[in-house]
């Protein structure tokens, strides 16, 4: 472990919110207030990237397609991604809360890391404004990772690398010195 200098992390089902229960809920709670009902299974699928890029695939999947096109007599378009994605920004930031616990162990790993010299860092789908509601309730529990790049902060969120890259800048490693 002498040459790991940091360790990132993701938050929501790794550090904090076991089962990544708050952004499955909130899809699924966004789309019935469209009257859509999508299962947990639908919810979960596009889990990691970016909430809205993570909308844009539910949109585009056949099963909840064919349900938005025999509610409303149309396939979902650009603009109600963005509609539903305006709603769903504000139904995160209040049911995010209830979810910010650190998942057990959480804490004491970055402790530990951080006895160790190894620094900490974070990425997350979520976009600034709801992690400013994250963040202080993780923080109060003791989870304080010493870089948070949200997806917000960068072009793109995962799979693209942009948020890993931001923290390497951020807690200034490299894999080697230079």
């Amino acid at each position: 472990m002498s040459n790991i200098k940091a360790v990132i992390f993701d938050w929501a089902g790794t550090i904090i919110d076991y089962g990544c229960m708050a952004p499955t809920l909130v899809f699924i709670e966004v789309f019935k207030k469209y009257d859509v009902n999508i299962s947990v299974k639908e919810a979960r699928g596009p889990m990691g990237l970016a909430k809205k890029e993570h909308l844009k695939v539910l949109c585009e999947m056949p099963g909840i397609r064919k349900k938005w096109e025999n509610q409303y007599g149309k396939l979902p378009d650009r603009q109600d991604v963005e509609d539903i994605y305006l709603e769903l920004e504000s139904m995160f930031v209040k049911i995010v809360v209830d979810y910010s616990d650190p998942i057990p162990g959480a804490v004491k790993l970055l402790e530990n890391l951080k006895r160790k010299g190894i620094r900490s860092g974070s990425t997350t789908g979520y976009v600034q404004s709801i992690m400013d509601s994250v963040v202080p309730v993780a923080e109060r529990k003791g989870l304080v990772p010493e870089s948070i790049v949200c997806s917000s902060d960068v072009p793109g969120g995962r799979p693209k690398p942009w948020m890993c890259f931001m923290n390497a800048i951020n807690l200034n490693v490299y894999p080697y010195e230079l």
